[in-house]
């Protein structure tokens, strides 16, 4: 999982995290330099060197959040420039047995975090990393990531219920409710599709000349899907 910074008056920042190598990438969309962050060396880190990273998110062009999902289930910050870790270390197998990704919330100043195994979304404070929110899936949903437009939530499922193909949810973060299940393998054809991984919102225009996509990504065997909405509810 990665995150992109577009609020950069020059090129735009891009972030990864690489569970397999442990390191974070910071580069922009030129990808001519690219610079690493290797695994953390402080606090508990220091004698426990597991580390992989599963998704990272700009909370400004200064600050980076980064969650160990397949390691420690900690998450942690680092500064863009110069690129290196701050030493604060939070989380833990008591926040989530698998916390897969995090989410920066501009509008709130929050951080949202998805808790992969109990299929929770976790909102928690920027600046005092209290706890604030948390909304649940239906039971046996397991979340990776949740991405964010205005009040709506989209959230991208390795599972849905009952360990049925991946679906994605539409919550309003308003209503606490969700408002819309989208299931790309049993109801849109795409047979390919029974592992979520990601997805996020894709928008263009404005008023009448406003569309409105999901991309989304697959998972064993790998993949990338495309959806447009076409028809708003009543």
């Amino acid at each position: 999982h990665g995150d992109v910074a577009p609020d950069n008056p020059y090129t735009p920042l891009i972030a990864a995290a690489d569970n397999n190598s442990g390191k974070i990438y910071l580069t922009d969309t030129t990808f001519q330099n690219v610079e690493t962050l290797a695994k953390p060396d402080f606090g508990t880190y220091a004698t426990n060197k597991t580390f992989a990273p599963t998704d990272v998110a700009f909370a400004s062009l200064k600050e980076l959040w980064i969650v160990d999902g397949y390691g420690r289930q900690k998450f942690l910050s680092a500064d863009v420039s110069p690129f290196k870790w701050r030493t604060d270390i939070h989380g833990g197998g008591e926040f989530s047995k698998t916390l897969h990704g995090v989410t920066f919330d501009k509008a709130h100043d929050d951080i949202l975090f998805s808790a992969r195994p109990e299929g929770l979304i976790k909102r928690l404070d920027h600046k005092t990393l209290r706890a604030k929110e948390v909304l649940g899936l239906p039971a046996g949903t397991l979340l990776c990531d949740v991405d964010i437009w205005g009040d709506y939530v989209l959230g991208a499922c390795l599972d849905g219920a009952n360990k049925t193909p991946g679906p994605l949810y539409i919550i309003n973060a308003k209503k606490r409710t969700i408002v819309s299940t989208i299931k790309p393998k049993e109801e849109l054809g795409y047979d390919l599709c029974q592992h979520i991984h990601d997805a996020a919102w894709y928008v263009t225009g404005k008023g009448k000349d406003q569309e409105v996509y999901l991309l989304f990504t697959n998972w064993n065997p790998g993949g990338i899907g495309a959806l447009k909405l076409v028809n708003v509810a009543d």
